[in-house]
């Protein structure tokens, strides 16, 4: 008999590889000379994700983006036949391209996976696939809404950037005329609710960089983006939906801003 350890990274603690390499001495220090293989799962600590999905893609785009600070760079995504898009949001908003010191999750924005939303869909794309995971944000979707038309405004009308640093100033969201895509899933392997004990900010934010005091803002700002939501789309359930923490609240702007369905360890469950 053959052991395979393939651990995914322990954030902020170990990568893959040091976890495998750790769970292969102990796995070996009571078992000697047993056959074990040590395989550990390559995310987004490094890059964006290499799923069989993209391996499998018959055109890889790198159109650019803005990265979760502002900044400008050509991350890919795959499109692929059956108008398809397959998208890893790390590419564009991850935790990965940024330094300890720059982590900032009320201001960080998935703006950027909006612009490759926005593009796969400018390219015939009908049916998205979304992979949640490796997020520097802490947005709710929100910055990706924004790409894709969304408007926020505050009480004088005015538009107002969409970061939590700024959810506050919310008075009124707009919905897009019009949505130019079939479906969007979202592919995540947690199942945490947006807000709360198990949410997003409470479990996911500390990595990002969320001290105590971030996390009081972090976590009313998208209470109140919830509850001015909630009369256009009927989406107060959204929320609390298996896997809408993901990815600083994404899989929750899957849902409410796209009317998308996600799958926690790719198994679909109702939106």
């Amino acid at each position: 008999m053959r052991i395979l350890i393939a651990p995914d990274k322990f954030k902020g603690s170990l990568t893959a590889g040091d976890a495998a390499a750790a769970i292969r001495a102990g796995f070996d220090s009571v078992f000697p000379g047993r056959n074990s293989i040590s395989s550990p799962w390559r995310t987004a600590e490094k890059g964006p994700r290499k799923s069989s999905v993209r391996r499998l893609a018959a055109n890889m785009s790198r159109s650019p983006a803005t990265t979760r600070s502002g900044g400008r760079l050509p991350p890919p995504y795959s499109l692929i036949p059956g108008e398809i898009a397959v998208i890893d949001m790390s590419s564009a908003s991850g935790l990965w391209r940024i330094s300890d010191d720059q982590r900032d999750p009320l201001r960080s924005s998935t703006f950027g996976t909006g612009e490759l939303v926005a593009d796969a869909i400018a390219r015939g794309a009908k049916d998205l696939i979304i992979g949640l995971g490796g997020s520097a944000t802490n947005d709710g979707g929100a910055g990706m809404a924004a790409a894709l038309g969304w408007k926020f405004l505050d009480e004088k009308g005015e538009p107002v950037p969409s970061r939590p640093s700024e959810f506050l100033r919310f008075r009124r969201i707009v919905t897009p005329e019009a949505r130019a895509f079939r479906s969007v899933t979202g592919l995540c392997d947690v199942k945490n609710p947006l807000l709360g004990e198990l949410g997003a900010t409470k479990v996911f934010g500390p990595q990002k960089g969320a001290t105590p005091e971030m996390q009081v803002t972090l976590e009313r700002s998208p209470r109140a983006s919830c509850a001015l939501i909630s009369p256009i789309n009927s989406v107060s359930t959204h929320a609390n939906s298996p896997g809408a923490g993901a990815a600083g609240g994404l899989g929750f702007g899957l849902l409410a801003f796209c009317g998308g369905s996600s799958s926690p360890a790719f198994r679909p469950f109702p939106a």
